[in-house]
């Protein structure tokens, strides 16, 4: 039997080409105005003690987003955006990493465009594991020595009504995980 050989792939447009690989370390980000705009927080609400809040929610949940984006930890995400204002030519002070970790807690999360807000919401959870295959699979093929394997959890929240995916997380089983906060 003929073996056909495979006719090895030509670059032909070097120039659009060299862009495209180019481009594959482009980073755009977009920040809304009425983010920027809404930055500090509005005297607004009966009077607490302790100290007014001087950022909004919509900053805080906006930094912490990047940094569930980015995987970096609080220290890491000030100093990101910072730099990222600083590009940017936008003078606005970025919260301390402490404030953003207490934010955090307290910090009302809006899903839009799940069910209206006079229905109930209706969630269905699930968790499933799945075997991670690597190395480990193939030694124990080879030589029989049994190994401790490699799973994964995986845990999804959907919005019965929409089918949308509210929440997602895969968590390692040597990681303790916290539950959600309502």
């Amino acid at each position: 039997m003929k073996q056909t050989s495979k006719e090895p792939y030509r670059v032909l447009n070097w120039p659009q080409y060299n862009r495209a690989l180019i481009n594959r370390g482009a980073i755009e980000l977009w920040i809304e105005e009425e983010t920027l705009k809404n930055w500090f927080a509005t005297d607004s609400g009966p009077r607490r003690a302790g100290r007014p809040r001087i950022y909004s929610n919509a900053a805080i949940q906006a930094i912490l987003l990047m940094r569930i984006v980015f995987d970096v930890p609080y220290r890491a995400i000030t100093g990101m955006m910072a730099s990222l204002f600083r590009m940017m030519g936008v003078t606005l002070v970025i919260p301390h990493y402490t404030t953003l970790s207490r934010r955090l807690a307290t910090l009302p999360i809006d899903l839009p465009g799940l069910s209206s807000p006079d229905e109930p919401l209706v969630l269905a959870i699930d968790s499933t594991g799945f075997k991670i295959y690597g190395e480990g699979e193939w030694k124990v093929r080879q030589h029989g020595v049994s190994k401790r394997r490699t799973w994964r959890k995986c845990h999804i929240v959907i919005d019965i009504k929409t089918l949308k995916i509210v929440a997602l997380e895969s968590t390692d089983p040597r990681r303790s995980v916290k539950p959600c906060q309502p």
